[in-house]
């Protein structure tokens, strides 16, 4: 089997991460690929810690609701979490970047939009919108701390 590098990126709300990373670890990480070592194997830990609000939208199916809220996760928490899993999983570089909210407000990626007029469906709802557009950011921002981590371990 070839060795390769390897770099898992998790990102989106800490409260998940909570519930589904030590099966993350033992399903996947690990499975994936023989050979995992701290200089080859990384996972890149992009979480927030607060709850982004209700979705605002309509039930796809009778009686769903997508409007719930979630308690805000302690960022000591999450970084007990990821300490047992590097002791648990020496053979994985874990790389944190855990915040307390979005890096950039709603407004500032708001005002990036040139033409709100060429938005329309789900998308026509600014909560939607803003909601896409911290998602979308959240992917060029890990694409840039990906590219750090490369930098950093010459890969």
């Amino acid at each position: 089997m070839t060795k390769c590098n390897k770099i898992f990126v998790l990102l989106g709300g800490a409260r998940t991460f909570l519930e589904c990373f030590e099966s993350f670890c033992k399903r996947m990480l690990l499975n994936l690929f023989e050979d995992n070592t701290k200089e080859n194997t990384y996972v890149l830990l992009y979480l927030k810690t607060d709850d982004p609000g209700p979705k605002n939208q309509s039930p796809t199916r009778k009686g769903a609701n997508w409007n719930h809220t979630y308690c805000d996760v302690s960022s000591q928490n999450i970084h007990s979490l990821i300490d047992e899993m590097e002791k648990k999983y020496p053979s994985v570089n874990f790389v944190r970047h855990i915040i307390p909210s979005n890096e950039k407000t709603d407004d500032e990626l708001f005002e990036l939009i040139p033409n709100r007029n060429v938005y329309y469906d789900w998308l026509s709802n600014d909560v939607q919108l803003k909601r896409a557009l911290q998602q979308a950011y959240n992917y060029q921002r890990c694409d840039e701390l990906i590219k750090i981590i490369e930098i950093q371990n010459n890969i």
